[in-house]
């Protein structure tokens, strides 16, 4: 985990399981606290990361993984669409480089100057997204040791990754379906067989364990009910995080 002052918060799991709604209700619940940005409209209006001082004022940054920039914007434009010729490694690649970035220029600083820092995905999806991708042949050893943007968060894992779950992965299709009018990006892993595969990954005491061995508290979500019940679910896991931490 990294050594400094502020706290990284990260949510991960399935497409369509409710990431975003975490998200929120952790925001809001800091939203009285400081000053958020929203690094994701940034992103996508300026193709490049904000300069350190339009980010200075700030107390929470909202942040997601791929970016909306540069390798970022080819891994969701190109890289992961239906019908990209794209392999594996070539994937698992740019995954790493968005991170390093990522991780080099908003992510280290935010920590050091002492903000939160609240991001959908990390190099945790890349553990378990790239492994089935690939059919095994990228392993987990490669994935942790051989792809600079994943060695270096995994120095730098978070306070708090939180995973979202579900017992019926059909719910999550049907909710990437409610989204087709606001989120069309026909992502090919966005599919019942691909989410069905992933989802032992996540649920894995070996996941678990690569995080909490580097000081990462890891909390698991009953994402399968109520909008209402898992903000508030997600809320007080924030809160007994921060009683301990």
């Amino acid at each position: 985990m990294h050594p400094y002052k502020g706290k990284l918060i990260v949510i991960d799991g399935l497409d369509g399981i409710g990431k975003g709604v975490v998200e929120q209700a952790i925001a809001e619940l800091l939203s009285n606290k400081g000053k958020i940005f929203d690094l994701i409209p940034y992103w996508k209006k300026n193709n490049k990361n904000p300069p350190p001082s339009m980010l200075k004022e700030s107390d929470i940054l909202l942040s997601a993984e791929p970016t909306y920039m540069g390798w970022g914007k080819e891994i969701r434009e190109k890289l992961t669409i239906k019908g990209s010729t794209s392999t594996p490694l070539e994937t698992a690649q740019a995954y790493s480089n968005d991170r390093l970035i990522l991780y080099n220029k908003i992510i280290l600083p935010a920590l050091k100057e002492g903000k939160t820092i609240i991001q959908s995905r990390s190099v945790s999806t890349s553990l378990v997204y790239q492994r089935v991708q690939s059919n095994g042949s990228i392993t987990l050893n490669s994935l942790m040791t051989d792809f600079e943007g994943n060695k270096f968060a995994l120095k730098n894992t978070p306070n708090l990754l939180i995973i979202p779950t579900i017992l019926n992965v059909e719910e999550v299709i049907k909710r990437l379906q409610g989204r087709k009018n606001t989120k069309d990006d026909n992502c090919k892993f966005e599919n019942l067989d691909f989410q069905l595969k992933i989802k032992p990954y996540y649920e894995s005491q070996e996941l678990r364990e690569i995080f909490e061995s580097r000081g990462t508290k890891v909390e698991y979500l009953d994402a399968g009910i109520s909008l209402q019940a898992t903000k508030e679910q997600a809320v007080r896991l924030y809160l007994d995080f921060l009683k301990n931490n």
